[in-house]
């Protein structure tokens, strides 16, 4: 039977994390039924669930998160569908909020909150994090004017349009949330803020060294997507790491670059972060430790920029429309 609403999760060898993501959301309500698909890409051994009325399990060989958030959304029979990452605890009637923008804005991309769990403001680490990522939850419920406000960890939109426009590009691994949007609001669409559909994300990066890591990578990933809008106003900066030296236009910029491709060598790399774990140990408080937060999640992000957009020179097609299964 049709539902009028379906959930796409996809996992990857997090059977305790997707468990507790689907208990939560099981348990928080609706004001409408719904159902649930579980896209198992290609987890060692085979993700296994008690599986209640309305879910089920969706198996891939590996395909990466797009291609499974899209096989999700092709095999879902949902009319609206909402992509939820398996770390994420829902808020009561998270399903309803989303339904429940979608029929008050029409065709649009809700995009729900996401919060730091509480653990985070207990230490410096923590409290840097929430200043990095805690503005981009400031944003007043409704229609949001920045063309990639998007995250593929708690968003919604018609299923049919999700499709049509090829759903997330499987070239793109990271910023497929932003291109989708930047491919919608091309298409004269809109997006929307949803702050009463929020979720807890229950994020494992605890700590400064695996956080930059997860950035680095990020970054490195990001090329495509900066291939594709290389005049985006965030990705200008992103091309002049690529050009070097010649790409900077100010005495000041030349500097710059020469201190960051100085500063993120590994070696150095690796005896600041052994510094700042040196000062958290002995109590320094976020004045200090701030500064030093910040150069090495920059360092970090500067090396994956240069790595990844010289490895990717073209940006890659546009994807195709999905077929629904």
């Amino acid at each position: 039977m049709p539902f009028p609403t379906s959930v796409v999760i996809p996992t990857h060898n997090r059977p305790d994390g997707v468990a507790e993501t689907l208990r939560h959301l099981l348990e928080a309500g609706s004001s409408s039924q719904f159902e649930v698909v579980v896209v198992d890409d290609g987890s060692n051994p085979p993700l296994s669930l008690d599986l209640a009325a309305g879910v089920r399990i969706v198996r891939t060989p590996g395909i990466e998160r797009s291609r499974a958030r899209n096989l999700g959304a092709a095999t879902a029979t949902g009319s609206l569908v909402i992509f939820l990452d398996d770390d994420n605890t829902v808020s009561p009637d998270f399903v309803g909020a989303h339904e429940r923008a979608a029929k008050e804005f029409g065709n649009v991309i809700g995009v729900g909150g996401i919060s730091a769990q509480a653990e985070m403001a207990r230490s410096p680490f923590g409290r840097f994090r929430w200043l990095i990522e805690g503005p981009s939850q400031i944003h007043p419920r409704g229609f949001v004017a920045q063309k990639n406000f998007c995250t593929a960890a708690n968003m919604s939109m018609r299923r049919e349009t999700f499709l049509s426009l090829g759903g997330f590009d499987p070239a793109i691994v990271s910023s497929e949330d932003q291109d989708l949007a930047l491919r919608f609001s091309d298409r004269g669409g809109k997006l929307v803020f949803v702050p009463e559909a929020t979720v807890l994300h229950r994020d494992s990066n605890s700590d400064l060294a695996s956080y930059c890591r997860r950035h680095e990578w990020g970054a490195r990933a990001m090329a495509p997507f900066i291939r594709r809008y290389p005049d985006w106003a965030d990705n200008k900066p992103r091309v002049r790491f690529e050009r070097g030296f010649g790409g900077a236009h100010t005495v000041g910029e030349q500097s710059a670059f020469l201190v960051r491709l100085a500063l993120s060598q590994p070696a150095l790399v690796r005896i600041l972060l052994r510094s700042a774990a040196a000062c958290e140990r002995a109590g320094c408080g976020d004045r200090l430790l701030f500064p030093v937060y910040h150069v090495l999640l920059g360092l970090h992000l500067f090396r994956g920029f240069r790595e990844g957009l010289s490895q990717v020179k073209a940006a890659p097609a546009l994807p195709a429309k999905i077929e629904a299964a």
